[in-house]
């Protein structure tokens, strides 16, 4: 049994437990996909209590949906559409601007961060990563969320897709104009450096 297989029948068996009324089994589900919902609802919102209410709305929903759940995903990717709806809801509520336009065009192509060999190496590599970081903080909140999803994550772009229920290509967009921000982020960021 490979560990996808073993972690959908985990999952499947505790949403079980959880409906047949085991509180346990349903904390059990909390602590194994907070941090996806975490996740999710800081990438969106960037608030920290709105972060917290949104989570709190996911996992109440969950609960009061469990009996929907049908097994036909990973218990991960349910919970984690029902974390993008009530995020992009919040989100759409104060009005976040959610994509990139269109018309966004990369100014240069990032370049590859230090090697680290050497100290003032490091230290570069060190500012490029906090750039970097800041970049992404400032992205909408679509792409910072895909972004995060397939990188800090591992999210395959099908997955992403099906979380989000939308088609691949979507995802591919958002994750290409991400991509292509931060580019332009980092790129200014150097210019910047290189005339200090």
């Amino acid at each position: 049994m490979d560990e996808d297989s073993s972690s959908w029948r985990r999952d499947h068996a505790r949403a079980q437990r959880a409906l047949g009324g085991d509180a346990g089994a349903f904390a059990e589900i909390v602590r194994s996909h907070q941090k996806l919902v975490w996740h999710m609802a800081w990438r969106m919102l960037q608030h920290r209590q709105e972060a917290e209410d949104c989570s709190q709305e996911v996992f109440l929903r969950v609960h009061r949906s469990l009996g929907q759940f049908r097994g036909e995903s990973a218990l991960a990717t349910w919970i984690g559409r029902v974390a993008f709806s009530v995020a992009l809801r919040m989100a759409q509520k104060r009005k976040l601007r959610l994509d990139i336009p269109n018309d966004f065009e990369p100014e240069a192509a990032f370049e590859r961060i230090g090697s680290g060999e050497d100290v003032q190496e490091a230290h570069a590599e060190n500012e490029q990563i906090a750039a970097l970081h800041a970049a992404i903080d400032q992205l909408p909140p679509l792409p910072r969320t895909v972004l995060g999803l397939h990188y800090r994550d591992g999210m395959a772009v099908a997955d992403i897709a099906a979380l989000m229920e939308c088609p691949e290509g979507t995802v591919k967009s958002h994750l290409n104009r991400g991509r292509n921000r931060l580019k332009a982020a980092l790129a200014h960021l150097e210019a910047a450096h290189v005339r200090a």
